[in-house]
């Protein structure tokens, strides 16, 4: 992942071997959330001193608002933590399963320029971890002679 600085977005490449096709992603998430509540607030007219947002499942989202649903420090450093969620990694298959690993938060580092209070830079410094089921297939019966 990496921070383009014209567009304040996230974005990643990658190669689909299968298509022979490369594809560049870009998406929004809590920074910028954070920046989009930031610039309509300071466009607002007189009087609008807060938004707000129906939850649609993003811990991420929720942080961007902050207390007082204001761009504010307060905001800024929620967002710095990367919530797990709920999902599990599957690996395997079969009827048995295992599973292993705790979630674990993940931390994000951000540069956030003052004068404009936008967040001009992320740095992704540990992605959340979710927990891991394995799943088995029982071994196959060894005939003897």
């Amino acid at each position: 992942m990496s921070f383009d600085a014209k567009s304040l977005n996230p974005t990643f490449s990658y190669l689909d071997d299968a298509a022979k096709a490369h594809h560049q992603v870009w998406y929004l998430d809590a920074v910028t959330a954070y920046d989009h509540i930031a610039v309509t607030l300071a466009g607002a007219p007189e009087g609008a001193r807060a938004l707000a947002a129906r939850y649609r499942g993003s811990q991420h989202l929720v942080g961007a608002f902050g207390r007082g649903r204001l761009a504010d420090g307060y905001a800024r450093n929620e967002i710095k933590t990367l919530h797990a969620g709920y999902d599990v990694l599957y690996k395997g298959k079969g009827e048995v399963l295992s599973a292993s690993g705790a979630l674990q938060q993940g931390a994000r580092q951000i540069s956030h320029d003052a004068f404009s209070n936008l967040i001009t830079g992320q740095q992704i410094v540990a992605y959340p971890k979710s927990t891991t089921i394995t799943r088995w297939v029982r071994a196959a019966t060894r005939s003897w002679p």
